[in-house]
């Protein structure tokens, strides 16, 4: 068990530095905040040891509080282009909205990892000023991983995107010129998000796709394909009936083309993983009560998914995950059943198992849950409660984000 007095007595007094080095990343573990004052003084320290002023400025980050975001500004501008680096990232991490301009500055900086950790730890901020930021990043960068990044940006934040038309079509214009994959992935990634918000976007544009990606492409033909079904193009999908692959069925799912995927259950039986997981994009109701003890995981899985959809029988769902292994995937089912599944959710976050935890912290921020106004409450007790007891960094940062829009709702729903 990790002592936090006694780590900061060492954090200033262990004299061999291969020791010393990985206390900063041990008071990150601790999530007290009582760290960042010493942690800060030793990051502003230029006579401090190069590694400990990294290791500082990164648990910094880790510890994911705003009181930091001082000691971490202060050595943007310092001669060693790896701290700059990991300041950036941890002032990302941390998210306070007021640093989106702070963090856009660095694109100017002269060390390339900079500029483009600028760009990625502006995805972490919740902040609709990131979309101008990155507007006029792009319009003065002029190298592709640096696209690849403000696209990936772009689409860790579409839910709160003002400038749709902007990105929509930069990102056509790199589907249909010569860029490489990686850009490529990231603009057809943008796309998939951006039409989910809007179906009905362009549909004669997406139809062409298929003229532009040659099925061989197994890295963005799968892309094509679900575009093509969000955007109901299932007059091109079904031309493509003959040569079944999982791609081709879940896009039949996007474009609820329930007919095609409940003949293709019933003739090829090999596809019916497949299959389930795309019915789950529908709004079929469906008996599928004897896939749900299914000796194959994922398809037990697949199955209890579309059945929780459907709100049918929450005991099965609450036994399986109680007594069953390889349920990570399963969790996001609770959403489906309110205060019951708000119930089983708060056992989990206490498996030892730091996967399960992560996941029932990202559902409990589902907009599903989120939506019930009497959940709302309940659910930030058990994000702070999460937040408080954490020892992984990143579930402790989602933990908080989720406390965050927790606080938005309430807000916004008692407003002073």
């Amino acid at each position: 068990m990790l002592n936090f007095d006694k780590l900061i007595h060492k954090l200033s007094n262990e004299s061999d530095l291969d020791k010393r080095r990985y206390i900063p990343d041990k008071l990150a573990k601790i999530g007290d905040l009582r760290a960042i004052n010493p942690l800060g003084s030793i990051l502003v320290n230029s006579n401090q040891p190069r590694i400990m002023r990294n290791e500082a400025a990164e648990s910094l980050g880790k510890l994911g509080d705003s009181k930091a975001n001082n000691f971490l500004i202060s050595v943007l501008n310092d001669e060693d282009s790896e701290l700059r680096r990991t300041a950036v990232w941890s002032l990302g991490q941390i998210g306070s909205p007021d640093l989106v301009d702070i963090i856009s500055d660095k694109f100017n900086d002269v060390d390339f990892k900079v500029r483009r950790w600028a760009v990625k730890s502006l995805g972490r901020i919740r902040s609709p000023a990131v979309f101008n930021s990155l507007k006029l990043i792009d319009e003065k960068n002029k190298d592709t991983t640096i696209l690849t990044e403000i696209f990936r940006t772009i689409t860790s934040q579409i839910g709160m995107i003002d400038s749709v038309n902007y990105w929509l079509n930069r990102a056509k214009l790199v589907i249909v010129n010569e860029y490489d994959k990686s850009v490529k992935q990231a603009a057809l990634l943008l796309l998939h998000e951006l039409i989910l918000l809007n179906p009905q976007e362009d549909k004669r544009f997406i139809g062409e796709m298929i003229n532009i990606i040659s099925p061989d492409d197994i890295l963005l033909y799968p892309l094509m394909l679900n575009i093509l079904g969000i955007t109901n193009n299932s007059d091109i999908l079904l031309k493509f009936t003959e040569n079944l692959s999982h791609e081709l069925i879940i896009a039949f799912g996007f474009a609820n083309m329930k007919t095609q995927l409940l003949d293709i259950l019933q003739k090829y039986p090999d596809w019916l993983n497949s299959v389930l997981e795309a019915l789950y994009l529908t709004d079929i109701q469906i008996n599928i009560d004897q896939y749900l003890n299914h000796s194959d995981i994922d398809i037990r899985n697949n199955a209890l998914m579309l059945h929780a959809k459907q709100k049918q029988e929450f005991s099965i769902i609450k036994s399986t995950i109680e007594k069953c292994k390889g349920i990570n995937k399963l969790i996001p089912s609770l959403q489906y059943y309110s205060s019951d599944g708000l119930e089983q959710l708060s056992k989990l976050l206490e498996s030892n198992d730091k996967g399960n935890r992560q996941i029932t912290i990202r559902t409990l921020k589902s907009p599903i849950l989120l939506s019930q106004e009497s959940l709302v409450s309940k659910i930030r007790e058990l994000l702070i409660k999460n937040y408080q007891n954490e020892r992984i960094w990143h579930i402790r940062r989602d933990a908080r984000i989720g406390i965050e829009m927790c606080d938005k709702l309430l807000l916004a729903d008692n407003p002073i």
